[in-house]
């Protein structure tokens, strides 16, 4: 089919002018055949063909809705279906360990379906990443997603002339909250500086708050208790009435994500530790 050009208005208004008007109920009829126009009803259209026009549907006017082609071509023509690509989603937000597919589906006649990584290189069959590729579909499966996997995927398809067309989708890549390997109970010597470890990580990096006996332990117990940059908890000079269970939560408020763990804390005394020094001491010296 001929690309649609801007008609001279002359041309355009005597095409309208002369086809023949029907009076009636039920609004205007449709454009007669051109075979049962005359030699001047047909002049318009042979003006539009010499000047290789074709024309475009009139909004509002008699000729809306109405097809035109076979009027200035009646053969004619048909043009493959141009080459379209889509993925079934856009934007992804996915965990540390997650697993995900994306479909791409081309439409048109493609004879090649491609991905690619963040870093622009074509991806290939992993133990991570698997690809199942059909005629016009692709699927793309990653498992056990890292940080480092997030960034754009493109899927571009490839015709037989070589054009290619393609679409994209982000995938982001996230640490949910979690509590790794935090010990309970712990325990501390009378009188020294204790750290209660919360060792605890997500991204984006989580705000850290301390509870010992229902309560936040805030600026105000700054004098007994601090909170580190390292989210662990130090108590100074620590004692038997500071044992119990302390509180250590974590939240991310971007993704409203929240957790917890409890950890015991135990002093022991001076005595206790001398005692059980001696008693070390003397099953090394019996072994001996």
């Amino acid at each position: 089919m001929n690309p649609i050009k801007h008609i001279d208005t002359a041309i355009l208004l005597d095409l309208i002018m002369s086809t023949p008007q029907v009076s009636g109920r039920g609004g205007a009829p449709p454009l007669p055949p051109v075979g049962s126009l005359d030699s001047r009803q047909m002049a318009p259209y042979d003006k539009c063909r010499e000047s290789s026009l074709t024309l475009p549907t009139l909004g509002g006017s008699r000729f809306a809705g109405a097809p035109l082609d076979g009027y200035l071509s009646p053969e004619g023509d048909s043009s493959a279906a141009a080459l379209q690509v889509s993925i079934s989603l856009n934007k992804v937000e996915l965990s540390v360990g997650e697993s995900k597919f994306f479909i791409c589906t081309a439409i048109g006649e493609p004879v090649r379906l491609d991905w690619y990584n963040p870093q622009g290189e074509r991806i290939v069959q992993s133990k991570r990443m698997a690809l199942h590729t059909e005629t016009s579909r692709s699927r793309l499966i990653i498992y056990n997603a890292i940080i480092e996997d997030a960034g754009i995927y493109r899927c571009q398809a490839t015709d037989a002339s070589g054009h290619t067309e393609e679409a994209s989708v982000v995938l982001e890549i996230y640490q949910r909250l979690t509590f790794q390997d935090v010990q309970s109970p712990q325990e501390f010597r009378h009188g020294d500086t204790a750290e209660v470890v919360c060792d605890v990580i997500s991204s984006p990096v989580p705000v850290v708050v301390w509870y010992y006996q229902d309560k936040e332990i805030t600026e105000e117990h700054r004098n007994k208790f601090q909170v580190l940059t390292n989210n662990n908890l130090q108590i100074y000079q620590v004692n038997k009435a500071d044992e119990g269970v302390y509180r250590c939560e974590a939240s991310v408020e971007a993704r409203g994500e929240i957790d917890f763990v409890d950890i015991a804390v135990v002093v022991n005394d001076e005595f206790i530790m001398r005692l059980t020094y001696r008693r070390s001491a003397l099953s090394l010296l019996s072994f001996v």
